[in-house]
């Protein structure tokens, strides 16, 4: 059992370590003078990828700017360069494409020209060399030229070759 002094002196003990506490708690937010500056720390860890942002909005266009100076020697060209001086001449003239016929009949190899292979419809059309004009016919002019159609009768040239038809 406990005795009157010993409560008088529990109440006691409590009071003075409610005022410690309340002397530490005041001691812990008073601020003093602040400090020196101490040592850069070692550098830490990249931190990870962040989110991409939205899109900005579309610019102004800009101004036109100057023709940049340039040299042409025939078909070559070449340009100023931005520090001074001058680029390499740049040819701009391709190879010689292969040799087309003219419609009047020169250069004109009817040799050289792929078989039709397939089914000819009667708006299909052929060119036709007549009197030294070139014309163009639809095979349903060449029918009517003809005779209107039916097999062919007599010599006739199929793929290159002549063949006799009876």
């Amino acid at each position: 059992m406990q005795s009157d002094d010993d409560v008088v002196i529990t109440v006691a003990l409590l009071d003075q370590l409610e005022k410690i506490r309340r002397m530490a708690e005041a001691t812990s937010k008073a601020k003093g003078p602040q400090g020196m500056q101490g040592e850069q720390g070692p550098q830490g860890e990249p931190g990870p990828q962040g989110e991409q942002g939205p899109r900005g909005p579309k610019g102004d266009k800009g101004e036109k700017g100057d023709i940049p100076a340039h040299e042409w020697k025939g078909s070559q060209l070449r340009f100023e360069k931005p520090g001074g001086g001058w680029g390499d001449y740049k040819e701009l003239r391709g190879p010689a494409g292969a040799a087309g016929f003219s419609a009047d009949g020169e250069n004109f190899d009817p040799a050289a020209l792929p078989l039709f292979e397939g089914t000819a419809e009667l708006t299909d059309y052929l060119v036709l060399r007549h009197g030294g004009i070139t014309y163009r016919i639809t095979l349903a002019q060449l029918a009517a030229v003809i005779g209107g159609g039916g097999s062919p009768s007599g010599a006739v040239t199929v793929n290159g070759e002549t063949v006799t038809v009876t």
